[in-house]
């Protein structure tokens, strides 16, 4: 008994098929004014979101009396400068610094 595959269709064909009729409608929708002020309305509701977020956990390790990224850098710079600080100590306040930079 033979199996036939012939309904089995070459993926790039289908790709190419959706494309060539999506594309055009989504253009023309991307292209609106209604869409770009969507957009730059979208960004910036993150934007605040993401501000308001680290507010919260600023004031949260706040209240509970950490010290916040700043302040550990600020004293951080200040034993650096003051040369007390042993040698293993200056290696992980360097990637500390490091790491504080990246975020």
């Amino acid at each position: 008994m033979k199996l036939t595959l012939g309904w089995i269709v070459d993926p790039t064909q289908v790709y190419f098929t959706l494309e060539r009729r999506v594309s055009p409608p989504l253009e023309d929708i991307v292209r609106t004014d209604a869409f770009l002020d969507a957009l730059t309305a979208w960004t910036s509701i993150q934007r605040l979101a993401k501000g308001a977020i680290r507010q919260g956990q600023t004031a949260i390790a706040g209240s509970l009396g950490l010290p916040t990224g700043r302040q550990i850098a600020r004293l951080t710079r200040a034993i650096e400068q003051s040369g007390h600080m042993p040698r293993q100590a200056q290696h992980d306040s360097v990637i500390a610094t490091a790491a504080e930079v990246r975020s």
